[in-house]
C-alpha cells in the first residue's frame, strides 16, 4: 500500500516497480505488470486536489479513447506492435498487429483472399501469396527493418521512406479511393510519447529500466490474469451531483479492511465493483495507492493483516 501527497503523487509508479524488481530481479522483463485506475482519461482541475484520473499519476498518459478515430490507421496499428514488440511480449500478439495493419491496406485496395472472401490478419499472408508467392516474405522483412527494428512508426520522416517501400507492393490504388488509401496511411504524431523522456515510445506504458509497466483503465484488465498490478485511487464519476460521484479507494478500502461495514449503493457501488476488478486481476503482486490524508485508520488496519505501507511523504520529509 502505497501513501501520497499531491507534492509525491509523481513517485508512486517508480515506487511499484521498486517493490515489484524487488520481488522478481533479472525476471522483470517477462512479467506482466500494469498500473490501472477507475478513471484514465483527463479529469478537470476543479475543487481541492485529488487524483481524478491516472493522468494525475503519469502525466504523459492519453488514453485510446482520446483519439479514437485514429485507432483502425496503418501508423497507430504498427505503434501498439512495436510497443508490444519493445516489452518483449509474445511473437503471436506482434504477429497478429502487423497482420491486422496489413490486412487493412490490403482491403483498402480492393483485394480478397481465396473464394472472394474478405481480408483479415488470419489470412493475409496466403492472401497476398495467391498474387506473388514472393510478397509475403517481401512484407514482412519491411515490417521487420522499419517497424520493429527501425523508426518509421515514430518518425515521419521514417515513416515516408518506409511507404514509399511499401504502398508499391500493392499497386495503383483503386480509382476513387486514393484519398481513402492517403488517411488510413497517414503517420500519426501525438503518441510518440512523453517529451520529458524522448526513448519512452509509448504514453501508455512506462518502463522502469528492464520492468515495463503498462497504464490503463480497470476495464483493459478484466478478464485478465496478470504478474501484478497496481490500483491507483481515481475517481468514479456518473453524474454532476455530489451524490454521483467518489473517489474509489478512500470510498472502498475502510470496508474492505474491516473498519466500517458500510453497504454501497449508487455510485459507491460502481466503485466497489471497479476496485474488485482490479484487486482481482494478479497473480503474484498487488499494489493500492491511495492519499495519506484519507488513509489513517485504512493504513494501521492494512499493517495488522500483514500488508505492508510504503509511505512516500515520509521519504520525501527524510531526503
Amino acid at each position: 500500500m502505497f501513501l501520497f501527497d499531491e507534492a509525491t503523487i509523481g513517485g508512486v509508479l517508480r515506487a511499484f516497480a521498486d517493490e515489484a524488481r524487488a520481488l522478481w530481479g533479472g525476471h522483470c522483463s517477462m512479467r506482466d505488470v500494469w498500473a490501472v485506475a477507475s478513471r484514465h482519461n483527463l479529469a478537470g482541475k476543479k475543487g481541492a486536489w485529488q487524483p481524478k484520473s491516472l493522468v494525475d499519476y503519469h502525466p504523459a498518459y492519453r488514453s485510446e479513447g482520446a483519439s479514437r478515430s485514429k485507432a483502425n490507421l496503418l501508423c497507430r496499428q504498427f505503434q501498439k506492435a512495436a510497443v508490444h514488440y519493445d516489452a518483449a511480449r509474445p511473437p503471436a500478439e506482434v504477429s497478429e498487429m502487423l497482420a491486422a495493419g496489413v490486412s487493412g491496406l490490403a482491403r483498402a485496395h480492393g483485394w480478397k483472399a481465396a473464394n472472394d472472401r474478405p481480408v483479415t490478419a488470419h489470412n493475409v499472408w496466403s492472401a497476398l501469396a495467391h498474387r506473388d508467392l514472393a510478397l509475403p516474405r517481401t512484407v514482412r522483412r519491411l515490417l521487420r527493418d522499419h517497424v520493429l527494428a527501425g523508426t518509421a512508426v515514430w518518425e515521419e520522416a521514417a515513416w515516408k521512406a518506409f511507404m514509399g517501400a511499401l504502398l508499391p507492393l500493392f499497386g495503383p490504388p483503386p480509382q476513387g479511393s486514393e484519398s481513402d488509401i492517403a488517411d488510413l496511411c497517414a503517420f500519426v504524431a501525438e503518441q510518440k510519447a512523453d517529451l520529458a523522456d524522448p526513448a519512452r515510445r509509448s504514453t501508455k506504458q512506462v518502463q522502469f529500466d528492464d520492468l515495463t509497466l503498462r497504464l490503463g483503465s480497470i476495464h483493459s484488465v478484466k478478464g485478465k490474469s496478470v504478474d501484478g498490478i497496481l490500483v491507483l485511487e481515481s475517481e468514479v464519476w456518473k453524474g454532476s451531483s455530489a451524490d454521483e460521484q467518489c473517489i474509489d479507494l478512500t470510498t472502498v478500502l475502510p470496508r474492505a479492511f474491516g473498519v466500517t461495514d458500510e453497504l454501497f449503493t449508487g455510485v459507491r457501488l460502481t466503485a466497489a465493483t471497479n476496485v474488485f476488478v482490479g484487486v482481482t486481476r494478479p497473480r503474484e503482486l498487488l499494489g493500492l495507492a491511495l492519499r495519506k490524508s484519507h488513509s489513517s485508520a485504512v493504513a494501521a488496519a492494512a499493517q495488522e493483516q500483514g500488508w505492508t505501507v510504503i509511505d512516500l511523504t515520509t521519504k520525501v520529509q527524510q531526503n
